[in-house]
């Protein structure tokens, strides 16, 4: 199965509607107070149309779930991302700096490509770093997983990340190393034919397992961008080709 995200082009200013599903999207997802900076006030704001009449959405991305294109990041600001960064570890060791953290655009979606960034980098929930304690870089396991299925880290729903760090924890009780092809013994997916987020299903005869119930609510607005330093692209890649898909 291909998850692969396709590459977008920009709308321009004029042909944008404020009154289309995105416009609406980007107030309800986000609030206008994330759209205007934290000096501006509600008075000096005349219009929607005045907030948004710059931004350029992108195209071309209809056939990911409308449920996940509504959504916009509230990492816009690097000091929003600095605060985050300080407050949590995202490195198994902070000394190896093999990765960078950046705010997001204001029009990015977690299913977009580079769309003209330089550098290498992948999405990621802040979720998964504040309650299941993802670090990076991802292990030989994780990778495995992703590579398997060929979707990107945010492609899979939190849940889904929650079952892998379980299973993983079970085979170091057992003495056991986690293998990809082992887990998907235990578990499937069901991708639907418009892409959101993947979900796990326990395979009726051999769960390991029961689903983890934990509620996690609002996370869909809370990536940033994850860098690849350059100096340590081994830790992402075999030769020229990455571990996993980076979107």
């Amino acid at each position: 199965m291909c998850c692969c995200y396709s590459t977008g082009v920009c709308l321009s200013s004029s042909s944008f509607d404020c009154n289309s599903l995105v416009g609406k999207a980007h107030i309800k997802r986000i609030g206008m107070s994330s759209i205007i900076s934290s000096s501006s006030t509600y008075s000096a704001i005349t219009s929607l149309t005045e907030v948004l009449k710059d931004l350029h959405f992108r195209t071309r991305y209809e056939w990911v779930d409308r449920g996940v294109r509504e959504y916009f990041s509230r990492y816009k600001w690097s000091s929003w991302v600095h605060r985050f960064v300080d407050a949590y570890p995202l490195e198994k060791n902070a000394q190896d700096d093999v990765i960078f953290v950046n705010k997001v655009g204001q029009v990015d979606n977690v299913c977009h490509r580079q769309e003209g960034s330089d550098g290498d980098f992948f999405y990621m929930y802040s979720v998964l770093i504040i309650h299941l304690h993802v670090l990076l870089p991802f292990d030989d396991f994780t990778m495995g997983v992703l590579r398997i299925l060929n979707v990107a880290p945010t492609q899979r729903h939190p849940t889904y990340w929650a079952a892998l760090h379980a299973f993983r924890i079970l085979c170091k009780l057992l003495g056991m190393t986690p293998s990809p092809l082992v887990f998907y013994h235990h578990y499937s997916t069901h991708p639907k034919d418009s892409i959101s987020w993947l979900s796990l299903f326990g395979r009726s005869k051999s769960c390991l397992l029961t689903p983890y119930t934990f509620s996690f609510k609002s996370y869909e607005n809370k990536f940033f961008k994850v860098g690849v330093n350059p100096s340590s692209c081994s830790n992402f890649y075999n030769g020229d080709k990455p571990k996993f898909s980076f979107f």
